[in-house]
């Protein structure tokens, strides 16, 4: 009986099987995030930044591009800066403020949506000069999109336990406070 239940312990369910993919997809987006937020968490980079340094390695090595080899450089940098800036009022896991599309777009869901068609129009024009960088970060808009749409899942399933919590108190409320 024991060896049944743990070998059912030991299967791969579909939450893990999600948490797997989402640190995949979160770990491609980690190689454009740091230049595209502020604010973010003191442990918003986690693992996904040693995932996200292979990405980026193994795409410039494919594409033999010296300019990824540049815009490694910079990545690094730009994680060293937010890390050292890191918000410590915020969630630790943050992924921070879209510094550039939050200076047009007050609502942070709809600045975070910009982001992509950003990282496409970006990349556009550096891919007149150097393809392997350029579309490099038009692709980058594809795991910010992913991300965006779980997030804004995730929050409205939020948004739905907070209002059938706030539904269960009060039909207790009125049932505790009938006369008897």
């Amino acid at each position: 009986m024991a060896k049944n239940t743990r070998q059912n312990d030991e299967q791969i369910t579909d939450a893990d099987t999600f948490n797997i993919l989402y640190f995949a997809v979160a770990s491609w987006a980690m190689a454009f995030l740091p230049f595209l937020r502020s604010r973010q968490g003191v442990r918003a980079h986690g693992k996904c930044v040693l995932v996200a340094l292979l990405i980026i390695a193994f795409y410039g090595g494919r594409t033999r591009s010296s300019e990824m080899q540049t815009y490694l450089k910079a990545w690094m940098g730009a994680l060293v800066v937010r890390r050292l800036t890191a918000d410590r009022s915020q969630h630790t896991q943050y992924l921070g403020w879209p510094q550039v599309t939050g200076l047009v777009i007050s609502d942070e869901m709809t600045a975070r949506l910009a982001e992509p068609m950003l990282l496409f129009v970006v990349g556009a024009a550096v891919a007149r000069h150097h393809p392997a960088l350029g579309h490099f970060l038009q692709w980058g808009g594809v795991p910010l999109v992913i991300m965006w749409l779980i997030d804004r899942t995730y929050a409205a399933r939020q948004d739905e336990a907070i209002n059938d919590a706030m539904v269960e108190m009060e039909y207790r409320t009125r049932r505790m406070n009938r006369p008897r």
